[in-house]
This record gives C-alpha cells, structure tokens and sequence, in this order.
C-alpha cells in the first residue's frame, strides 16, 4: 500500500478508534459500580495504546520510504491488537 493510500487508512481508524474508546468511557462510567473502576482503568489503557497510534500519523508522512515499510509493519500490529483489545473491553463493559 502506497503512503498515501496507508495514511488515509491511518487516519481513518483513529476516527475510528476515538469514537469507539469515547463510547466504551461513557459505559464504563455508567456501568457497574462495583468494577466501575477498572473499567475506567482499562479504557484508560486502551487510550493510551490509542494515543501511540495517534502520534505516528505526522511521524509516517515525514518517513523515507525504507523507514514506513518498517514502521508500518509496527503498526498493523499496534492496530491489530487495539481493535482485539477494544472488543474484549467493549465485551466486559457491555456484559453489566
């Protein structure tokens, strides 16, 4: 996938992702008292995972080519593993 092309993508999962961890803090902050806490700890967790992806977008459009086939081979990873995580989070939250 071209830079371009990826950055686009990029930016439209964090779109994505923001939206998503917005919707899971409400319901953590609405749910069960009882775990209320950890699962404001755990969107928490989630934000900042969030935030890492976040920060790479200005970081990939000032790459060498060399450098964002490496760095993107990172952040599939990254994006792979916060969307696992935001559906088992999105899980635990909504099970209350």
């Amino acid at each position: 996938m071209k830079k371009e092309k990826y950055l686009n993508y990029l930016q439209s999962k964090v779109n994505e992702f923001q939206s998503s961890l917005e919707v899971l803090q409400d319901d953590a902050e609405r749910g069960d008292s009882d775990n209320a806490e950890d699962y404001q700890v755990m969107v928490a967790d989630l934000f900042r995972k969030f935030e890492e992806i976040r920060s790479k977008l200005d970081e990939v459009e000032s790459m060498s080519d060399e450098e964002y086939s490496d760095e993107r081979k990172v952040l599939d990873g990254q994006i792979e593993s916060l969307e696992q995580d935001i559906d088992e989070a999105r899980g635990k939250i909504k099970d209350v």
